[in-house]
């Protein structure tokens, strides 16, 4: 068989978008799916994930999600395209380029924001209480020069700009024009049509007029409306109101996560339940631990016991394991008396417990380990490639996933060199 590999990495990483980031010494490069080095080993660092940057001598430059180097290592921060464009850091100054490393605004500013709907913010600063906000278009013309009228501008949404000012925080366009006035303390970008708004140190909610249309009774609302409702605090209690102030979700909860997915974690007297994205209890806080939804289900805790519930909160699999992981290609690991072993969706064992360390299924393969050695799994339970690597592996990744191997000839004083290993079980080496 003819290898993969034309020659052997110290380290390498998934694949992503095609391409795997593989060490060689000290250096970092990339290869492709088929083992051919698209850019040689020559960096510091290299993004596991793509498109990401590459580092050189504390410079940072930049490869696209085709595997190809577009920005050199010169920079000294790069943030992520937004419309086209990235905002750049060299020598403390701030600039933007677009997607095949043109400079298209040279780095002149102490902060740059991202572009949205064709404009970014900027500002310019002598000291921290001197800071002067602008704005700019894509070609780099200054639509509001930045000036002491600003501190601080957000970025346009719904075509209004939330500006803060020394006097106040209000709203203008993209020409710099004021449409509703500088009065409040603080105020949030527009989403759906309103914007929260602080005065007095409590928060409501404002229309494009700038009257509040929910009154300003809250201590904090937290985030824009989505999907008609935002996450707002009252006596340190939290819950989430409608555009019409309707509290759908009362103040009752002592914690509520960022959505993830299509549910949120909410905690109330240390124990936790879920929500969705209307706001509605789905999973009532009755558990002392829980993780993240994954096809369907959540792993859910009581007393250390662990089980998995639906997105209604009915128990599918019962709460007796030591430990579960997360659902992956329709199959959870359980653990039970100190060896892991295999569920599917309907709670039943798929595999008894064997195993004394695992890793979730990816392209439908897990790793496993059995006295020390490593193989790999398929869902149905059945050992594709018995236990006999020495390091843990990764994750398959466009059907294929790292491993180490040692002894070989060709390594000498103790080092370990990667091998490809294929979804048959088949090693791509020289």
């Amino acid at each position: 068989m003819q290898p993969l590999l034309s020659q052997e990495y110290d380290k390498a990483e998934l694949f992503d978008h095609g391409f795997a980031a593989v060490k060689s010494g000290k250096y970092w490069g990339y290869i492709n799916t088929s083992g051919i080095e698209v850019i040689t080993p020559q960096f510091d660092y290299a993004s596991t994930t793509l498109p990401g940057e590459v580092q050189l001598n504390d410079k940072v430059g930049y490869v696209d999600s085709n595997g190809r180097l577009i920005v050199n290592p010169i920079y000294d921060q790069i943030e992520s395209f937004q419309e086209g464009l990235a905002a750049v850091n060299l020598g403390e100054k701030w600039g933007f380029i677009d997607s095949i490393g043109n400079v298209i605004i040279p780095p002149k500013y102490d902060e740059a924001g991202f572009f949205h709907n064709g404009v970014a913010p900027v500002s310019i600063s002598n000291n921290f209480s001197d800071i002067r906000a602008g704005l700019v278009s894509k070609n780099g013309k200054e639509l509001i020069k930045p000036s002491s009228s600003y501190m601080f501008l957000f970025e346009l949404s719904e075509g209004l700009i939330a500006a803060l000012s020394p006097r106040g925080s209000g709203f203008i366009d993209s020409s710099g024009n004021v449409i509703i006035p500088l009065k409040f303390q603080y105020v949030g970008s527009f989403s759906e049509g309103v914007a929260t708004a602080c005065i007095k140190n409590k928060w409501g909610v404002i229309d494009k007029t700038g009257e509040f249309i929910i009154p300003p009774t809250y201590d904090m609302i937290f985030r824009d409306f989505s999907n008609g409702i935002a996450e707002v605090s009252l006596h340190n209690k939290m819950g989430f109101i409608d555009k019409k102030g309707n509290q759908v979700l009362p103040c009752i909860y002592d914690d509520i996560e960022k959505f993830t997915g299509d549910f949120a974690k909410v905690e109330k007297d240390g124990k936790f339940g879920f929500i969705n994205q209307k706001a509605v209890l789905v999973v009532p806080p009755k558990y002392t631990d829980v993780r993240e939804f994954s096809e369907g289900l959540v792993a859910v805790a009581i007393d250390d016991k662990w089980g998995f519930t639906d997105s209604t909160g009915k128990e599918i699999v019962p709460l007796i394991y030591d430990s579960v992981s997360h659902f992956t290609d329709g199959r959870a690991w359980f653990k039970s008396a100190g060896k892991y072993g295999l569920l599917d969706k309907t709670g039943t064992t798929i595999l008894p417990p064997t195993y004394d360390h695992v890793y979730i299924f990816t392209e439908g393969l897990a790793w496993v380990m059995r006295d020390y050695k490593w193989g790999f799994i398929d869902t149905s339970g059945k050992e594709i490639l018995a236990p006999l690597y020495e390091n843990p592996p990764k994750y398959f990744s466009s059907g294929f996933a790292w491993t180490t191997k040692k002894g070989e000839k060709s390594i000498i004083q103790f080092y370990e060199k990667n091998y490809l290993v294929d979804r048959a079980g088949r090693e791509y080496r020289e």
